[in-house]
Order: structure tokens, then C-alpha cells, then sequence
């Protein structure tokens, strides 16, 4: 790893010690030669972390354990659209002390469905979950005028789901969740966290003939690697694009924003699903 006087600092900001993508980013530095080490900042207030980027000049950071923090985004100096759409930060942009928030997780999700499947263009979708994620989604299918032909939330509280038709005039329907085996369509994309070991009680299963319904599936979990809407599409041989592509097509726009790098997508994955198995399982 180079470090010297010309060396970039990202940091990873969070509320406590929490090493995650430590051993991720720092070894990818290392491999490609990258003058830019991943450092670890916490503390219970963000106010101090985000004064030290200024004062040392630190080229930005991942919000981590502030993303949902609410008061985080006003912290800031300014803001990108995505995040001011979305109404949430995932990374700090530091440039001459201004901080700019930025939301990466539409671009990261929707990255990660269309260099495998193609353009959502005439489609049909349906998308579990109203938030962040989704909208982000929602936005960025926009912004890149990726229409699809029409668009499906489904939500437990479809009021939320009603708000993001509001918005996005391609979302033709909302529906409860419990209309969702009985949903159709081009793509399925699950932006909640089912299937992950931080959602506690539960119960519901994804089964190869639900899967079967779609022609591709997406989803935003990446722990376990192969979480059960994963594990159903490959059982019932549908396409799909599995939560860790959206981690790192999120992690290419951290690189390229935060450091300005245009990273070495192969050499990220190795290194990325190499500490999933030991780091974050």
C-alpha cells in the first residue's frame, strides 16, 4: 500500500467500533496501487466526525452508521439531488470543506440489475418495499430515462407505496404485501431486508414458484451471499442479479466521488466476497 504525503483518507463513520469494509477497501488499495487508505471514525455524535474531514482535509467518507440518521443530511453543506430526493446520505464528498451528502443506493441497485439483464425500458416491475432504496431506484430509472412500462409497489403500508406513485408517474400500481404471490411480471426486485439475518421475526419464504412468475429477479440483501430469494431463483433457474453486485456498484460510486478512481470492478468482487465469508457472515 502506498502512503505517503499525497495519500487520499476515506473514512468509514459510524456510532461505534464497526470494521466492516476495512478489509475490503484497504487490501483493493493495496492490489491496484491506489494512494488511498479506508480508516475508521466513531463516535456517538456525527458533528465532531464530519468537523475533523474538514480540519484534515479528508477526502469524504461513508456514512455507514449515520445513513438513517435524520438530523445527518442537515449537517452537511449541501446536498446532490439523489440525496435530496431520496432524504437520506451514504457518503460524504469533501472538496476545499465543503461536504456534499450523496445517496448511492438507487445507482448501486439499479447498476447491478441492468449490466446483467439490459435496460428496464418497457418492462414490467414489481418492487417490494416504499423506502429509500426504492425511491432511489424509482429516481434513477428516471434520471436515466429507463422508463419501464409500468411499475408495481408492494408495501405493507401502502401508503407509502401510494406516495411514490405520486411521484413517479411509471408507478401504475401499489398493492399490500399480502398480494405478493400473486404478482406477475419482467422483474421482480426485493429492496427490503427479508431474507437477512438483521431482520428479526420474519416468516415470510420465497419459493422457486414464486420466482417462477418473473423472468428476472433482483434483490439488495448480501448477507448470507445467497440469501433465500437468491437461493429460490437459482433452484427454479431464473436469472438474477444477487444483493453483493448492488455493494459494489455502490462501492464504485464511493470510489469515483469520494476519490475521484475509477475502480477495477474484478479485482473489488474477489476481495469483497473473500470478506463477506470471514468479516460479515
Amino acid at each position: 500500500m502506498i502512503i505517503d504525503e499525497n495519500t487520499q483518507v476515506m473514512l468509514r463513520l459510524h456510532t461505534q467500533a464497526n470494521n466492516r469494509g476495512l478489509r475490503i477497501y484497504n487490501p483493493y488499495f493495496d492490489w491496484t496501487a491506489t494512494n488511498a487508505v479506508y480508516l475508521l471514525a466513531h463516535n456517538p455524535d456525527p458533528a465532531p466526525l464530519l468537523q475533523g474531514i474538514r480540519n484534515l482535509n479528508i477526502a469524504g467518507a461513508i456514512a455507514a452508521g449515520f445513513e438513517r440518521n435524520e438530523a445527518f443530511p442537515a449537517l452537511l453543506d449541501d446536498l446532490t439531488p439523489e440525496a435530496r430526493e431520496v432524504g437520506r446520505v451514504g457518503i460524504v464528498i469533501n472538496r476545499d470543506g465543503k461536504l456534499t451528502g450523496h445517496y448511492q443506493g438507487g445507482k448501486g441497485l439499479y447498476d447491478s440489475i441492468v449490466t446483467v439483464n439490459g435496460p428496464f425500458r418497457d418492462k414490467t416491475v414489481t418492487i417490494l418495499g416504499a423506502g429509500a432504496v426504492a425511491t432511489g431506484l424509482l429516481l434513477e430509472m428516471q434520471t436515466s430515462n429507463d422508463i419501464p412500462g409500468s411499475v408495481t409497489i408492494i408495501n405493507r403500508d401502502t401508503s407509502k407505496a401510494e406516495a411514490l406513485a405520486g411521484r413517479f408517474a411509471f408507478v401504475k400500481n401499489t398493492a399490500p404485501f399480502t398480494t405478493l404471490s400473486s404478482q406477475q411480471g419482467d422483474v421482480f426486485i426485493d429492496t427490503t431486508d427479508i431474507g437477512s439475518p438483521w431482520n428479526k421475526g420474519e416468516d415470510h419464504v420465497y419459493t422457486p414458484e414464486f420466482v417462477k412468475q418473473f423472468s428476472f429477479i433482483g434483490d439488495v440483501t448480501f448477507v448470507p451471499v445467497e440469501p433465500q430469494l437468491i437461493k429460490a431463483a437459482q433452484e427454479a433457474g431464473v436469472p438474477y442479479a444477487p444483493g453483493h453486485r448492488m455493494f459494489m456498484y455502490q462501492a464504485k460510486v464511493c470510489l469515483e466521488r469520494i476519490l475521484d478512481h475509477t475502480p477495477e470492478l474484478t479485482v473489488f468482487e474477489g476481495l469483497m466476497l473473500k470478506d463477506f465469508e470471514v468479516n460479515w457472515s
